[in-house]
């Protein structure tokens, strides 16, 4: 059998402000293509649908969108669960009504009757693990009591799923949680737990012959392959820029051994953390840097000296996406030359003016003189 792992769409999140929606039709359009032209048997999506528990109408009409593509028209089951960005009863709404046309979604926890798939050699059954919260699910020996950390809450569930599994039929699970040793990175909301830790081991999930895991935004892997993330849709904040975003494609064959695919998404517009200088009004990115396109969103560290007025304005004029300019040398060494309140003191009005002034441009004329001179006398005059 041959599934697509997918996962961490969060559709309708923004980037520093910018709007990602464009961004992710264009991936998922990639989708819906690699399903037309490879036809695999499932496509799952191991949560984090949207980026929000009540994400917009458009958002919720371009996911409704893509649905009715792959289940309705290619004629492909979906099995989706929510994730901590999800909303769990929302994601539930008219499940039982959707099943029936292919698409399994599954927002709330507890579920122990897999979906059960058919290929050559037998059924495949689909175990769903929704994200739960540790303390939305009551302890089974009292009702009253809440389970202290995520890693409780997963043994507890695999271990409901497992007492009815069928030792003839192989089993894969879809599940959203932090794996210890997973490899994190800025975009991903932290996973809450009172008092207890928020990592699951993935000997947790040993009873399946393939995890496929949501939440870490990188693609990585554990227990030789048997427990994987397949990583975000999308980069999502600037510690992805050197993430190659993919989806998975894992065929699992008759004795439940698996072999895994990586087919990169190629992103409508990249994220790149560069580096560069302002000289005479303009921005020249530093040598040896990868080729940077004008609709690239960027994160630049210039390497000034000195602080640059209006930096990000000069930068957007060749880069109009860059989204943070940062300017580590400049206000280091400006925090380092700082005059103390006794220098400041013994200054006059004329000496402290022309002294910032001086911080950010390399001389001043007799018109920046002229300037001060002026503004000096209004404000004395309005004292």
């Amino acid at each position: 059998m041959r599934i697509l792992h997918t996962a961490d769409w969060h559709l309708g999140k923004s980037f520093k402000n910018f709007d990602l929606l464009q961004g992710q039709q264009y991936a998922l359009q990639q989708l819906t293509d690699l399903i037309r032209s490879e036809k695999p048997d499932v496509l799952l999506i191991a949560g984090d649908i949207y980026d929000r528990s009540v994400p917009p109408a458009c958002v919720v009409e371009l996911f409704d969108e893509v649905m009715s593509e792959i289940v309705l028209e290619l004629k492909t089951p979906v099995i989706a669960i929510a994730g901590n960005h999800d909303s769990a009863e929302r994601i539930d709404y008219f499940n039982g009504l959707l099943q029936r046309q292919g698409l399994y979604i599954f927002g709330k926890p507890g579920i122990t009757t897999p979906v059960v798939l058919h290929d050559a050699h037998g059924e495949v059954h689909f175990h769903p693990i929704p994200y739960t919260e540790p303390t939305n699910l009551r302890l089974p020996e009292n009702d009253k009591a809440y389970f202290d950390s995520h890693e409780a809450v997963m043994r507890h569930l695999v271990a409901n799923i497992t007492r009815k599994t069928s030792s003839q039929a192989r089993h894969v699970a879809v599940g959203h949680a932090f794996i210890s040793g997973g490899e994190s990175c800025e975009s991903e909301r932290a996973l809450m737990s009172v008092g207890g830790a928020s990592v699951v081991p993935a000997e947790v999930f040993a009873p399946f012959h393939y995890t496929a895991q949501g939440h870490l935004h990188r693609p990585q892997s554990f227990m030789d392959g048997r427990v994987r993330y397949s990583g975000s849709l999308l980069k999502y904040s600037f510690s992805e820029a050197d993430h190659q975003k993919v989806f998975l494609m894992v065929e699992i064959d008759g004795k439940g051994q698996i072999q895994t695919e990586k087919i990169p998404i190629v992103p409508k517009q990249d994220v790149r953390r560069v580096k560069g200088y302002v000289r005479n009004g303009l921005f020249q990115l530093a040598e040896n840097q990868a080729t940077v396109s004008q609709d690239d969103l960027l994160e630049v560290t210039l390497l000034n000296e000195e602080p640059v007025i209006n930096a990000m304005e000069i930068v957007k004029r060749q880069y109009p996406h860059a989204l943070e300019v940062r300017q580590p040398n400049a206000y280091r060494n400006y925090s380092e030359s700082r005059l103390s309140t006794e220098q400041l003191s013994k200054m006059d009005d004329r000496e402290i003016a022309r002294t910032f002034f001086l911080r950010y441009l390399p001389d001043l004329d007799a018109t920046h003189e002229k300037i001060i001179t002026q503004i000096i006398r209004e404000i004395q005059l309005d004292a």
